[in-house]
């Protein structure tokens, strides 16, 4: 069998068919006990098709090799890629197996806290009480191996199931220390529930607190942020006389740090809102915990979910479904365009952007005329253009075809160099939707024209927003539009007026991230102005229900599930790579 499926990969270099037969090769070295073979085949996998409906089993896979080999520590790193969400949709059983074995691979590498944090999770699975109570007592064992009180802190910051909870309230007293709720005792779920509605709740309206990774691998991203939200401080506290105190929460780009830190602001700094993280996993941890406690957290990750969770939370990121119902309000009002072609990469993002997209274009009367994925790293993209505009099979435009092919006949007739004649690419749409980062744009974009597919703008994402695009792209992206953000030059005065400060104040230039918690600052400053009551639930509702509130990147309003709506330019690529807003 497995001959059959490296003949068969060897035969389909770019598609599915390899895909699935990488997959099938895998399973197969690992069901016969060859767990480096197998590695290597999911490592495979995962490199050439990092986002596909395979990645999760085959990451899955590929940490459950390293683990029979003992490497537990590329086990447990590799298992912390699968998000809590995702686990959990496994359904009960198999969620049950994935904690286990994350559990097995921590305590494998001494990360204790790593294991109780993974077995807490499997604790909370609908499964058995006796199954349960097993689960509790491999817990408790590691519990004991545990003798720093801050690192029995942080856990307690970062597990939710209440039994757990209680059982490190407990080590931490048999270490002569405690999780301290007011007058001393040990936080018990009761008391912190009762801290939620009142130390939680109500606080110093001008202190602001800011949780972002200032050391670490997304610290350059943490820093620029924070920058941007001091400067906002000052602006606030200058133009506005309203003055805040900014007490500063490093992650250490630690999800595991990031919960901790709202107990920190909440209990020690009575902070009245927060603001950040930026990451995914971190603003999960920070949100959950925000929540619970009734703290206002603004998010600062581009990606759409979290605010819905619950009422004190929300999203300052411009995330895609903002950014495409601008430019699809674009493509109908002012670009008059109908038709669409949608080239995207086959992964979770291009999969979803390509899914809004056409839902949007279908609600606005519109129509997808042509859809086609390539593979994740694709550098060749000549066949699934060809696919695209009906050039793969021309044969199957069997009258054009055949006119086509009884000219090139006659003209060949009696000559010594014969001519090859090929059909014209069918261009039945108005423009290309092409959700690719700049790189990849730019390469998409000469091979279009290279078929003969000109005269028919792309479609991007803000992410174009970047010289690599036209300096890669040259002449090929011009005409290319796009939602925008950050524009130096803008006629937006707030923007312009932003754009001057920031460089002046930190001597370079401010990016989307910056004008997105720069904002954040900005609006709170505003709300909190508006809130009579020192509440914080009361902040929520007055952040809730502000309308077309002026910043740095348009008037801002939130929606049902608070996040940022705002009307953004769109711009366009015109010759020599400059940008215009149309």
């Amino acid at each position: 069998a497995a001959n059959l499926y490296n003949v068969a990969r060897s035969k389909n270099p770019r598609s599915r068919v390899h895909l699935i037969a990488t997959y099938r090769l895998g399973t197969i070295y690992y069901t016969l006990g060859q767990y480096r073979k197998a590695s290597s085949e999911f490592k495979y996998l995962l490199e050439k098709f990092p986002r596909t409906d395979l990645s999760f089993d085959a990451t899955y896979n590929l940490a459950a090799s390293e683990f029979q080999q003992r490497n537990y520590e590329v086990a447990y790193e590799t298992l912390a890629r699968l998000e809590p969400g995702e686990i959990e949709a496994q359904g009960a059983a198999r969620a049950s197996m994935i904690y286990r074995l994350t559990a097995l691979a921590a305590t494998g590498i001494r990360n204790y806290s790593g294991a109780i944090v993974a077995y807490a999770a499997q604790a909370q699975l609908p499964i058995g009480d006796g199954h349960r109570s097993k689960i509790q007592s491999r817990i408790d064992r590691l519990l004991e191996r545990i003798e720093s009180r801050t690192e029995l802190e942080k856990l307690l910051a970062a597990v939710s199931e209440p039994t757990t909870r209680a059982h490190i309230t407990e080590r931490l007293e048999g270490l002569g220390g405690s999780a301290v709720a007011k007058g001393g005792a040990p936080v018990s779920e009761e008391q912190e529930s009762f801290q939620s509605g009142s130390a939680g709740s109500t606080a110093d309206q001008s202190h602001i607190g800011v949780i972002l990774p200032l050391t670490g691998r997304w610290a350059p991203f943490g820093k620029r942020a924070l920058d941007a939200i001091l400067l906002a401080t000052k602006k606030l506290k200058d133009e506005h006389r309203l003055a805040f105190k900014v007490f500063i929460q490093d992650t250490g780009s630690n999800p595991l740090n990031a919960a901790s830190a709202v107990d920190e602001l909440v209990y020690k700094k009575k902070v009245f809102a927060i603001i950040g993280p930026i990451s995914w996993k971190e603003s999960v941890s920070v949100a959950q915990r925000a929540e619970k406690l009734g703290v206002v957290d603004m998010l600062l990750t581009l990606k759409e979910g979290l605010s819905a969770k619950g009422k004190h939370l929300f999203q300052n990121g411009l995330v895609a479904r903002v950014q495409l119902e601008n430019l699809v309000r674009y493509c109908f009002e002012r670009g008059d365009f109908r038709r669409f072609a949608i080239l995207s990469p086959n992964d979770s993002f291009g999969r979803d952007m390509a899914q809004q997209f056409w839902t949007l274009a279908e609600n606005n009367g519109g129509k997808i005329v042509a859809y086609e994925t390539y593979p994740p790293n694709e550098t060749d993209f000549q066949g699934y253009i060809r696919s695209m505009v009906g050039l793969d099979r021309p044969e199957l435009r069997k009258p054009e075809y055949e006119a086509m092919k009884a000219f090139e006949e006659q003209e060949n007739a009696g000559r010594r160099r014969k001519i090859t004649m090929t059909l014209r690419p069918v261009i039945d749409f108005d423009a290309i939707f092409v959700p690719a980062d700049p790189k990849t744009a730019a390469q998409i974009a000469p091979s279009l024209a290279y078929l003969d597919v000109v005269g028919v703008p792309l479609l991007g994402t803000s992410e174009w927003n970047n010289p690599l695009l036209y300096s890669r792209g040259g002449k090929w992206v011009e005409g290319a539009l796009f939602p925008g953000g950050i524009q130096p030059g803008t006629q937006n005065t707030r923007q312009a007026r932003f754009l001057e400060d920031f460089e002046k104040t930190y001597g370079n230039a401010a990016d989307l991230l910056a004008a997105q918690a720069y904002e954040a600052m900005e609006l709170l400053g505003q709300a909190i102005a508006r809130t009579e009551s020192y509440n914080r639930t009361d902040l929520a509702q007055t952040l809730a229900q502000l309308k077309d509130m002026p910043t740095v990147l348009g008037n801002v309003s939130f929606d049902e599930t608070r996040v940022a709506q705002r009307t953004l330019p769109i711009f366009k690529i015109e010759s020599r790579g400059r940008i215009t807003p149309q």
